[in-house]
């Protein structure tokens, strides 16, 4: 099997990732993102941010999710779009480890040029033959979040897009906003609204509960 879901734009590096964010992994939403941080802190903000992780209790969740906002907002002021998606994302999981929800949503900006179709919810993975785990995580308003791990975990946030989805006559139309990127994929849920599995161009995805 070939690996041929590193992710839709392949701009992003993948041999230093980290294990992939999800809602089921609570202790991975306390891995606060902290790579563009200074080693000691100089601004308010970022005196703020530096508090806010000393005082961080483990098991907070929701004070995690506070502190992923508050990451997020510091890195848009700075322009690291890429940092502050991971941080949203982050924040958004750990309101979901909180509340013991899932998120309704993976918050994909912009707009499809297509009205989604066949959506359902549902969290898939796969390891390909190069040992990337990859996650695919499927929401009923249309959006997606696909993220990428591998054995070797390192500090830095992994790569992650976002984007939306169609699914009709057995092929899935994926779109994503930011890195622009489009294509159109054979894809088949396995039980009712993929409760087996799916299959992604013959690659065989197991459901995460």
């Amino acid at each position: 099997m070939r690996s041929r879901f590193l992710l839709l734009a392949l701009t992003l590096v993948v041999p230093t990732l980290t294990s992939a964010q999800t809602p089921k992994r609570a202790n991975d939403v306390e891995k606060f993102e902290v790579t563009g941080l200074p080693k000691a802190p100089a601004s308010q903000i970022e005196k703020e941010i530096f508090v806010l992780l000393r005082a961080h209790k483990r098991g907070d969740y929701t004070d995690a999710s506070r502190i992923h906002l508050k990451l997020a907002q510091y890195y848009k002021e700075r322009g690291q779009e890429q940092l502050e998606d991971v941080c949203n994302q982050k924040a958004m999981e750990a309101w979901s480890a909180a509340s013991g929800e899932r998120p309704s949503s993976a918050g994909s900006p912009g707009s499809p040029p297509f009205e989604p179709a066949g959506t359902f919810a549902r969290l898939f993975s796969y390891t390909d033959d190069l040992k990337f785990e990859h996650t695919w995580e499927f929401f009923a308003d249309g959006t997606f979040a696909h993220a990428v791990e591998t054995a070797e975990k390192s500090a830095t946030a992994p790569p992650r897009e976002r984007g939306w989805y169609s699914l009709s006559d057995g092929k899935m139309r994926l779109w994503q906003f930011k890195p622009r990127a489009e294509r159109t994929v054979r894809f088949e849920l396995l039980g009712e609204r993929g409760k087996d599995g799916a299959v992604m161009d013959d690659i065989k995805l197991v459901v995460v509960p």
